[in-house]
């Protein structure tokens, strides 16, 4: 099936296309070659959307800070430097994260408008042309991504690229997963849980003792930051996780910690970590582990 997924400012019109196989569906849209929905069963067989995503292009294209979905490249992750050396000759991208160059960025292919080269019941294909010189990485690149669902239940993302020179290919997808559905936080957690108490250990093995972390918070200005795709409702979000993961741990005898009680993001991106609180985090993590072994 394929359908209007919203309009660029340029006036080009963005679509999904939804593939399905057995009881697992996907959309897949052609702004940024991303995913934007798997419907798997869970073992009663409820369908949930395990992905995070938006709803429409706009979404994605103004407030996808996170990457949800994203096919990334040339590169993903960072170079530091904003550079690389290949044959020889150092190549130099744009510096977007700091003094680093990030997923390749700042025009990330998954705010481009990729072609459609096929879409079957089962799987869609998408193409892009990147040419020498894009964003300082050599060389005319053709790039196809692949989405395709099989009979046995999976999700297989396949990646095709032809250059005219050498050059620098490293792609991933950027998806954010929850197994009992976007909607519903720390279900998850709880089927982890259940699964580790009915394991059938052997008579010498003892049951794993479980140690829930809580995430710290998101940052009170994450909306000017580089992830500003995170809403104020998010941030709200954010600072109940340790009343949902403690009742959680509560509830199946695990111990809990609360991070955003020793750690806090960084002023950088209102996000992640600085180096201040990855040490405090460490720190109270190795006492409580120490605490919980004995």
């Amino acid at each position: 099936m394929k359908k209007s997924f919203g309009t660029l400012p340029s006036g080009e019109e963005t679509f999904l296309y939804t593939i399905s196989c057995g009881k697992l569906s996907a959309g897949v849209t052609d702004y940024g070659a991303t995913l934007v929905s798997l419907l798997v069963p869970d073992r009663d067989g409820v369908l949930a959307d395990v992905v995070l995503g938006y709803d429409d292009c706009e979404g994605y294209r103004t407030g996808n800070g996170a990457c949800l979905g994203a096919t990334v490249g040339r590169n993903a992750n960072r170079l530091k430097g904003a550079s690389f050396d290949l044959n020889g000759k150092t190549y130099h991208m744009p510096a977007n994260e700091g003094s680093n160059n990030l997923h390749s960025g700042p025009d990330f292919f998954f705010h481009r408008l990729w072609k459609l080269v096929s879409h079957t019941e089962s799987a869609v294909t998408l193409e892009l042309t990147s040419p020498n010189g894009d964003q300082g990485f050599p060389g005319n690149a053709v790039i196809q991504v692949t989405y395709a669902l099989t009979a046995d239940g999976a999700l297989h993302i396949q990646y095709k690229a032809t250059c005219d020179r050498d050059t620098v290919f490293n792609f991933t997808n950027h998806s954010y997963f929850n197994l009992a559905g976007h909607d519903r936080t720390g279900k998850a957690m709880e089927q982890l849980l259940r699964i580790i108490d009915s394991f059938p250990y052997a008579p010498h093995y003892k049951k794993p003792k479980v140690l829930i972390v809580s995430p710290i918070h998101i940052g009170d200005d994450v909306e000017s930051s580089p992830f500003g795709c995170f809403t104020r409702e998010a941030v709200e979000k954010s600072h109940h996780f340790a009343e949902v993961y403690g009742a959680v741990a509560q509830a199946h005898g695990a111990y809990f910690l609360d991070a955003a009680q020793v750690a806090h993001p960084s002023r950088e991106d209102q996000l992640h970590m600085d180096r201040e609180s990855h040490a405090a985090l460490a720190d109270v993590l190795e006492k409580k582990v120490r605490e919980i072994l004995g």
